[in-house]
């Protein structure tokens, strides 16, 4: 389970192109007996494919130990379901506004992940970076934001 993101002018070009490429890509790996070596390679294309479907106009975050948001000390679901429409969609006037709220918990965020290990450290920080990333192209684009949460 997590929060799931979506740009579908982005988005949906990458499913079109690479969703039959997962598909028949699980499809063969589901055919071969686990643990073979054709197994693993098998399922290797499958994570090529899933990382390709997935590169472009998405964004995840898990509902785990693992999740950014909390990180700033927020919740998708206290602070960023009350900003979609009734749609589930989070209009680029709202994506400003998480934009800022992130901004204004940075210092909790700066502080929450400066005790952990370094390589938990550097995901978190990523993980930030790659979600405001995310929200700043769904502004510059003028595109509401398709929220799974």
């Amino acid at each position: 389970m997590g929060a799931d993101l979506y740009l579908n002018s982005l988005y949906d070009p990458q499913r079109k192109e690479w969703g039959p490429r997962f598909d028949a890509a699980c499809e063969e790996r589901d055919r071969l007996p686990h643990g073979t070596p054709e197994y693993e390679a098998a399922q290797d294309r499958v994570l090529e494919c899933y990382e390709h479907l997935n590169e472009c106009g998405y964004f995840r975050d898990s509902y785990n130990n693992s999740n950014v948001l909390s990180q700033f000390g927020l919740d998708w679901w206290g602070d960023v379901i009350p900003l979609l429409d009734p749609e589930g969609m989070l209009s680029p006037e709202k994506a400003e506004r998480l934009l800022a709220l992130l901004d204004e918990h940075e210092q909790e965020f700066e502080a929450n992940v400066r005790e952990l290990r370094r390589e938990s450290r550097a995901y978190f920080e990523k993980k930030a970076t790659q979600l405001r990333a995310f929200l700043a192209e769904a502004i510059r684009l003028a595109e509401p934001i398709e929220c799974s949460l």
